[in-house]
């Protein structure tokens, strides 16, 4: 039966494109997995920070709304007192403190009076004292204007980590505030910031109240260490927050990415009304560092175009190995069809050849036409040898005298080798059988007798049998390559013509039965070809 071989090559490509195949839809999966989960986990995290702050400012503004009247009665309360002085910078307000406080040790309300430039000049709280108000002066007027008190929501003051809120009203050219300082809600602020720094790459979180009024309060959800926020930190902050609030007045979200730092950050603004106020907006914003996540789609591109390139050469390489193939698989087809088209010819010569010394008797023209075609027949036995081990048909082994078969193979190539003016010298010495085909070891020892006749620039040649090894020897030209003479279709020497087949069988056949090959070439010693047969023990 016929076996079809398939090029290796096809099935490499087919590997390698359906690799690529598959890597680039995983990579498109893989990718738009980690955009979708990363999208996902931030909207998770943003909801459970907001779920949190959301409850805390609900209580505080809850709050609020029951403390504002009692602050303006304060607020009123200390007004009335204060007008009965002249200069009420330089009173002592520890009478009054006491008295707005109910005499109690916790002091929830302090005293606050600035000058006409809205500095601090006399408080309860003394950690404010010089601290300048003139960043509220618009809305101090405004209240003065409307004739009312004005109250703000809850404040978190950075130095003392409380929520306060402030009253305003003018005395005069100073300004009067009380404040009221919220109960400490230390442990809803804890949980949320428990969560918060259960995840290293938020940088930072924060609320903001923000009233019709146009008055922005911040609330630091992030914990930090205490200190004072001067005026320009103030404003800076409230210009940024105003611009916020502007975007967000025909949108819920706004999102901002840049690169500080050698950081990516991501920075998200969320705006809501407040449940208790709907007249109050409450902005959240968080900025994540994304850094990590930027460089895991780094990784995964840089991945992606390493494949692609590895891919690509090997695509490269494969275009190389499959031209091989396709020149190989050519040249396999010229011997097959050569063979069919040297044999008959070939018969009808050898044929009619012979009729002719029959006939006419045997002249020089005749053993040259029989030379020629005793070459031709080596050559179609070497294609016919390669046809048959391509289609896996293997030749029966039988038991062998190595010097007699030698011996036979040369009684064949006499008459070539006489046609050449080459004389074959053999000499053999001790018995060795073998265990092979007939054919292998004849298609062996023909290919070296004939590439001996061929290339020997010297009329004698040397074949010696002793024992189990069969040697060689022509003088000639020196072998270059020894290492490439076995190689299939390769010729040392163009001048000479052949197909650079022969030494390939022979390639071939040793190594089928493991017999041992030794080459040597010098111009001084010739060329010698030596095989080591494994000789049987005896004659079967």
């Amino acid at each position: 039966m016929k076996s079809y071989k398939k090029e290796i090559s096809i099935y490499i490509y087919a590997v390698i494109l359906f690799f690529l195949l598959v890597t680039t839809v995983g990579y498109n999966i893989l990718l738009k997995n980690i955009e979708l989960n990363h999208e996902k986990d931030t909207k998770l995290l943003f909801c459970q920070i907001k779920s949190k702050t959301s409850d805390i400012l609900s209580k505080l503004l809850h709050q609020y709304y029951i403390q504002k009247p009692i602050l303006i009665k304060k607020h009123k309360e200390v007004k009335n007192i204060l007008k009965r002085y002249d200069n009420i910078l330089d009173i002592n307000l520890s009478n009054i403190s006491s008295k707005i406080n109910n005499n109690s040790k916790e002091i929830l309300y302090n005293i606050y009076i600035a000058d006409k430039n809205l500095t601090i000049q006399n408080t309860t709280y003394k950690p404010d004292l010089g601290f300048n108000l003139a960043f509220a002066k618009e809305l101090f007027d405004r209240h003065k204007k409307e004739g009312t008190i004005g109250v703000c929501s809850p404040l978190f003051e950075k130095s003392s980590k409380k929520f306060l809120s402030f009253t305003d009203g003018y005395i005069g050219k100073n300004l009067l505030q009380i404040s009221y300082s919220y109960p400490d809600i230390s442990d809803d602020v804890k949980e949320l910031r428990d969560v918060i720094d259960q995840h290293k790459h938020i940088l930072d979180a924060k609320a903001y109240i923000v009233l019709d009024t146009g008055h922005i309060n911040s609330f630091l959800l992030k914990d930090f260490k205490p200190y004072k926020e001067s005026l320009d930190e103030f404003k800076k902050n409230f210009t940024i927050i105003s611009n916020i609030n502007n975007k967000l007045q025909h949108k819920l979200i706004y999102q901002k990415n840049s690169y500080e730092d050698y950081k990516h950050l991501h920075q998200i603004y969320l705006a809501t009304k407040s449940t208790i106020d709907t007249n109050t907006n409450i902005i959240y914003s968080i900025i994540i560092d994304e850094t990590s996540y930027y460089d895991e789609i780094f990784y995964l591109k840089v991945l992606m175009l390493f494949i692609a390139i590895v891919g690509t050469l090997a695509i490269v390489i494969l275009n190389k190995i499959r031209e091989k193939e396709l020149r190989l698989k050519y040249q396999t087809n010229f011997i097959n069809n050569a063979m069919h088209e040297i044999i008959t010819p070939l018969n009808v010569i050898s044929l009619n050849n012979e009729l002719q010394i029959i006939e006419k008797g045997n002249d020089e023209y005749n053993k040259e036409i029989y030379t020629a075609v005793k070459t031709l027949f080596h050559s179609y036995n070497d294609m016919k040898y390669i046809s048959i081990q391509q289609k896996n048909i293997h030749y029966n082994s039988e038991i062998l005298s190595l010097k007699d078969i030698v011996q036979d193979r040369i009684n064949y190539f006499n008459s070539i080798a006489t046609a050449n003016n080459k004389i074959l010298n053999y000499t053999s010495k001790g018995k060795c059988y073998i265990d092979i085909s007939k054919e292998e070891i004849s298609r062996l020892i023909d290919n070296n007798l004939s590439n001996s006749i061929k290339y020997s620039e010297n009329q004698t040649i040397y074949i010696q049998v002793v024992d189990n090894i069969l040697t060689i020897k022509t003088y000639g030209k020196v072998i270059k390559d020894l290492d490439k003479i076995f190689d299939k279709f390769y010729r040392e020497n163009d001048i000479t013509g052949g197909c650079g087949l022969g030494l390939n069988i022979v390639y071939d056949i040793t190594k089928k039965y493991n017999i041992s090959r030794y080459v040597k070439s010098t111009s001084e010693h010739g060329t010698i070809f030596k095989y080591n047969f494994i000789c049987i023990k005896d004659k079967i």
